[in-house]
């Protein structure tokens, strides 16, 4: 076992368990892994991707556009992906360090949403600074 993840320590510590009932001759009794954790990250990653281009579709076709929304939109895009790692890490009560060295999966997921969020905010911004017909 050359993998260790924070969110699965009982699951690990049941086979040091389990390890010790079969050195006493007894049958091993494992705790399930759970990755919902990490399908859950990925489905929201996934999620705000699809919402973004489905937005940046939306917005291509309108020829007439509520600006100040959907800068606002862009904006508040900006802000969530500038205080997710804060937020990730207040709420789980560690560390960036200890989520990028114990839970390294999802460390990367939260920096994929990250850059979902920031490259949405961005690029709606300057698609709306770009767009001649505004109301």
């Amino acid at each position: 076992m050359n993998k260790y993840h924070e969110l699965e320590a009982v699951a690990y510590l049941s086979i040091m368990e389990g390890i010790r009932s079969i050195m006493k001759g007894e049958k091993p009794q494992l705790a399930e892994m759970n990755a919902n954790t990490q399908w859950v990250t990925l489905g929201v990653v996934i999620l705000f991707a699809a919402v973004s281009v489905l937005g940046f579709i939306r917005l291509r076709r309108k020829t007439v556009i509520n600006k100040p929304l959907w800068v606002c939109t862009g904006a508040l895009s900006l802000i969530i992906a500038a205080a997710l790692i804060p937020l990730f890490t207040y709420s789980m009560g560690i560390s960036w360090r200890t989520v990028s060295l114990f839970l390294p999966d999802i460390a990367f997921l939260v920096q994929c949403l990250i850059a979902v969020l920031a490259v949405h905010g961005l690029l709606t911004i300057i698609f709306v600074a770009a767009k001649r017909n505004v109301s």
